[in-house]
């Protein structure tokens, strides 16, 4: 089955935040123009595969926040058209990896995913390794580019500039 998430209800893409990384973006504006499909979520009590978010000045306070995917009225992912991912080669890296985790007895379910396909592991389990590896680089890279923003954030700054910033080479 190439593509199993053709075959679904899209419950994962009508529940679930979207963090995204630096790489996540790059590969979404390969199709996709401007930022306004990015929406920017704010720390407390998120979970989240980041060690801590960017900070960004907000009415004179300081926040830490995280990107997501933006989500339509309906709390729907904003790619998600006819109960199909609309980006679907080009999907963030969390999405990519859904509904697994990489637990102590190795590939096996998130607690409490909503994926309805009944997967068998061991035919997933070499293409999640592979994406949940370069997962982890993304997230480095990633956490790399945050930190050195929160070294050198003021007041002036921007969520703009911010993700300008992230995707800079």
């Amino acid at each position: 089955m190439d593509n199993p998430c053709e075959y679904c209800n899209s419950k994962c893409c009508k529940y679930y935040t979207v963090a995204l990384t630096r790489e996540d973006i790059l590969r979404v504006l390969k199709i996709k123009k401007g930022f306004e499909w990015i929406q920017v979520i704010e720390a407390n009590g998120i979970e989240t595969q980041f060690s801590h978010g960017f900070f960004i000045f907000d009415q004179g306070k300081m926040k830490e926040c995280f990107l997501a995917l933006n989500r339509k009225r309906s709390e729907k992912c904003i790619f998600l058209e006819n109960n199909k991912c609309s980006i679907y080669e080009y999907r963030p890296m969390a999405c990519r990896l859904y509904p697994f985790e990489l637990g102590v007895k190795g590939v096996e379910y998130k607690k409490k995913h909503r994926c309805p396909i009944g997967w068998n592991i061991d035919d997933i389990k070499k293409d999640f390794l592979e994406n949940n590896e370069i997962a982890k680089k993304e997230i480095e890279e990633h956490e790399k580019k945050v930190r050195e923003w929160n070294s050198k954030i003021n007041e002036k700054k921007t969520i703009k500039e911010f993700i300008e910033f992230l995707i800079e080479e």
